[in-house]
């Protein structure tokens, strides 16, 4: 039986989604504090420190 050739390996798939999931997760962070920049800055500061 012919073995069919998988475009990417499964590793690197999940590496590829991992990543464009965290650069969605980043540009809305980064448009959410673009908005809200002073209160959501204060209420980060906080909650970091």
């Amino acid at each position: 039986e012919e073995v069919r050739e998988v475009p990417l390996p499964l590793e690197d798939r999940i590496a590829r989604a991992i990543a464009l999931n965290y650069n969605l997760s980043t540009c809305y962070l980064i448009i959410v504090i673009i908005l809200q920049e002073p209160l959501f800055l204060r209420d980060m500061i906080k909650y970091i420190q």
